[in-house]
């Protein structure tokens, strides 16, 4: 009876170190494409925010449109900020 309980207890230990090894899928992060095309409004925004001042471009990307699509939000941060990485660490 004893062992029962004790290979219950093993194969759960297991079956939990199994089920935390494949929900910890940790892979290396990849540098996001900031050379995709937009259409010439979208391209224009984003030129925009590089004259902008930094709160400027931080509030500007807060919008909806940069939000809802992702590959115009990194080009938009790499255009803006890639610039002036001094300032923006400044601001920590």
């Amino acid at each position: 009876m004893h062992e029962d309980k004790g290979i219950a207890i093993i194969i759960m230990v297991m079956t939990l170190l199994l089920s935390m090894n494949a929900l910890s899928d940790a892979a290396e992060p990849t540098r996001p494409d900031v050379n995709r095309m937009f259409d010439a409004q979208k391209e224009a925004g984003i030129n925009e925010l590089a004259g902008m001042t930094i709160q400027e471009a931080f509030e500007q990307l807060k919008t909806p449109e940069y939000l809802l699509t992702p590959a115009l939000m990194h080009k938009a941060i790499y255009r803006a900020f890639s610039h002036r990485k001094q300032a923006g660490l400044a601001l920590q």
